[in-house]
């Protein structure tokens, strides 16, 4: 079956579903546009060919999502040029355990101890 075949049998589709396969799109053009400090360069790469080379899964993917390939593929184009033009700098890692006050080589240094006492001095 074709995917223009696809997306018309998905024209009755619960929006769930469609919603479902627009954010695997959606993380792939994340991926494309993440600054390479914070990603490897080969998921990056990878996610690049998937969204601007021709290829049967991608439109398979943007049917399942109730998309137009080609009109996807120009976003995700012109998004990766704004990218490689203007980097952004990389985002701070939000629960990173060593940057996490309280928590590495010096805990009592960067927070102090909530219960100082020892299980002898309760005892």
């Amino acid at each position: 079956m074709t995917v223009k075949g696809q997306s018309q049998r998905l024209t009755g589709s619960n929006n769930a579903e469609k919603q479902l396969w627009a954010s695997v799109i959606n993380q792939a053009l994340e991926d494309a546009v993440t600054p390479r400090t914070e990603r490897s360069t080969n998921d990056i790469d990878t996610a690049r060919r998937w969204l601007t080379t021709p290829n049967q899964d991608f439109d398979f993917v943007c049917g399942l999502a109730g998309l137009e390939p080609w009109q996807v593929r120009a976003h995700a184009q012109s998004e990766i040029e704004k990218a490689n033009a203007n980097p952004r700098k990389p985002r701070r890692r939000v629960g990173g355990c060593m940057k996490a006050p309280g928590v590495g080589p010096n805990f009592a240094q960067t927070q102090g101890d909530q219960f100082p006492r020892t299980a002898r001095e309760i005892a």
